[in-house]
C-alpha cells in the first residue's frame, strides 16, 4: 500500500496567509477604484455645472459701450451729411453728403479711399437719404427737388499678397441706373426704400401732402444677366401733415404717419386707404420697417417707441395691430436705426440719449448720452456692434457696443409673447430657423411643463 505524506500545520497556515493577503490587497485596490471612481463621477458633475454657468452667465450680462476718440475728417465741415453707413469689418465708413457727394472713407486713418459724385443739376442739393432694411448697402437718396436716386456700395475683400495682406476695396454701383427713378417736383420731407428679390419700391412724401410711390417689378434679362424693372409711379394727397413714411417688406402696404399720432395704411400698388389707427397722443416723428418688413417702428413725441405689425382677423384680412410700446428715451425720436442681423434696433431722442432695444424681449437694453457728441448722423454697423458719430465740425467717433444675448429676458423666457405671423400672444420654443428674419422664439414655459 501506498503511504499517505501527511502535510503539515505551518504549510497549510503559509498558503492561508497568502490567500488572505492576496484578498486584503484586492480589497484594498477595489476600495480605492470605488472611492476614485466616486469621486470621478461627483468631479464631473460639478464640472459639467460649472460649464454649464460658464455658457448660461453671458445671457444675463447687461450690453455695453465704450466711445472712442474723435478726429477732424478732413472737407467734412463744409457739407451735410444725409445718409451713413458702415461695412462689416469696420474698417470702411460711407458718407454721403447734401451736395451730392458719396465718400468712402477708411477709420483708422480717416483718409478717403474712393469718392463718387451723383449726377445732380445746377444748385440741386441732397435732402435726405435711407437704407434698405432688406439688404445692406442698398440705400436711396432723394434731392430737394424731388428726384430719388438708388445706389448700392459694396466691399470686395482681397489678398493680393497672402493672408497677411487682406485689403478691403469699396465699390458703388447704380443696379438700375444713374438716372432718377422718381420724381416727387417738390421738396420732400420723408422717403422710403424697400428692395426684395421680386421687386423694390421708392416712395417720398412733400409738404403740401404729396404722396408718389414708384413700384416696379424685376426680371433678369436672359443675355446680359442684367436686372430690368417693369415700374409705374402712383400719387394720391393726403389732407393730414405727414410726419413719417415706411413700406412694408413685401410690398403690400405703404405707412404714413401724422402729428395727431396716427398712423395711416394704404394698399400698394393703388394707393388706397385701408386703415387708420390711432396710436400715441404725441405726434409720430420717426417712422422704420423692423428686420424683414413686418413690424413697423413709431417714434413719437415722448420719446416712445411703438411696434406694429400686420394681425389677420376672424374674417381672414389683415389689420395693423398696435403690439407693445418700449421704455421711452429723453425727447422726442429723431432717428430709428433697424439691426440687419436681429430683431433689435437703435433710437435717438432729441435730448440726446440713444437707447438700444430689443423688440421680441420687449425690453430697453441699455441707454447712453451723446449729449457731449450732438450727432450729427450715425451708421450701425451689420453685426451691431459698432456705431460711427459723426459731430460737428466734421469730427467723427466711434463708439463699440457689446450686446450679445439682448432677445433674452424674463418676458420672453416665461410670458406669452405675440410673435409676428401670429393672431395672438402664445408660449412657443423654436431654438432656430432658416433666415435672420424669423423672430427667435425661446419661451421655457413649454419644455417646462413638458418635461414635468
Amino acid at each position: 500500500m501506498n503511504a499517505v505524506t501527511p502535510v503539515s500545520g505551518t504549510r497549510i497556515a503559509t498558503r492561508s496567509e497568502r490567500f488572505h493577503r492576496w484578498r486584503s490587497r484586492k480589497d484594498t485596490g477595489a476600495r480605492w477604484l470605488i472611492a476614485v471612481g466616486g469621486v470621478g463621477v461627483i468631479f464631473a458633475v460639478v464640472l459639467i455645472f460649472f460649464y454649464l454657468l460658464w455658457v448660461v452667465f453671458p445671457l444675463f450680462l447687461p450690453a455695453t459701450t465704450s466711445l472712442g476718440e474723435s478726429r477732424v475728417m478732413p472737407g467734412w465741415a463744409d457739407s451735410v451729411p444725409v445718409y451713413s453707413s458702415l461695412e462689416e469689418q469696420q474698417e470702411i465708413g460711407l458718407r454721403s453728403a447734401d451736395d451730392g457727394s458719396i465718400t468712402f472713407f477708411n477709420l483708422q486713418t480717416g483718409r478717403t479711399v474712393e469718392r463718387y459724385d451723383l449726377p445732380l443739376e445746377d444748385g440741386e442739393r441732397i435732402a435726405l437719404g435711407v437704407e434698405a432694411v432688406e439688404h445692406h448697402g442698398q440705400a436711396a437718396l432723394i434731392s430737394d427737388r424731388g428726384r430719388a436716386f438708388v445706389f448700392q456700395h459694396l466691399y470686395d475683400t482681397r489678398f493680393d499678397g497672402g493672408v497677411e495682406t487682406r485689403k478691403i476695396h469699396p465699390k458703388l454701383e447704380y443696379p438700375y441706373g444713374a438716372e432718377p427713378l422718381l420724381a416727387l417736383d417738390a421738396r420732400p420731407i420723408g422717403l422710403a426704400y424697400s428692395d426684395s428679390d421680386s421687386g423694390i419700391v421708392v416712395a417720398a412724401v412733400s409738404a403740401d401732402g404729396l404722396v408718389r410711390a414708384y413700384i416696379a417689378d424685376k426680371s433678369e434679362n436672359f443675355l446680359t444677366g442684367e436686372i430690368e424693372l417693369d415700374g409705374r409711379t402712383r400719387e394720391i394727397r393726403v389732407d393730414f401733415p405727414v410726419t413719417a413714411i415706411a413700406v412694408s417688406g413685401n410690398h403690400r402696404w405703404l405707412y404714413l404717419a401724422d402729428r395727431d399720432g396716427r398712423v395711416h395704411r394704404y394698399g400698394l400698388p393703388g394707393l388706397e386707404a385701408l386703415q387708420v389707427i390711432p396710436l400715441s397722443e404725441e405726434p409720430i416723428t420717426a417712422m422704420a420697417t423692423l428686420l424683414g418688413g413686418i413690424s413697423i417702428l413709431a417714434g413719437d413725441g415722448a420719446g416712445v417707441v411703438h411696434q406694429l405689425f400686420p394681425v389677420r382677423n376672424d374674417a381672414n384680412e389683415y389689420r395693423l395691430e398696435p403690439i407693445r410700446q418700449f421704455e421711452p428715451i429723453d425727447g422726442a425720436i429723431r432717428w430709428i436705426f433697424p439691426e440687419e442681423r436681429r430683431k433689435g434696433f437703435l433710437a435717438l431722442g432729441e435730448g440726446q440719449e440713444l437707447g438700444i432695444f430689443h423688440s421680441t424681449a420687449g425690453t430697453l437694453v441699455h441707454t447712453v448720452s451723446l449729449a457731449e457728441q450732438q450727432p450729427r448722423a450715425l451708421a450701425l454697423s451689420p453685426r451691431s456692434n459698432g456705431l460711427t458719430i459723426e459731430q460737428p465740425g466734421g469730427r467723427l467717433a466711434v463708439m463699440e457696443i457689446h450686446n450679445e444675448h439682448p432677445e433674452v429676458s424674463f418676458s420672453s423666457l416665461w410670458r406669452k409673447v405675440w410673435y409676428e405671423n401670429y393672431e395672438n400672444p402664445e408660449y412657443v420654443w423654436q431654438s432656430s430657423a432658416a433666415t435672420n428674419e424669423f423672430e427667435p422664439k425661446f419661451s421655457l414655459t413649454p419644455l417646462v411643463f413638458g418635461t414635468v
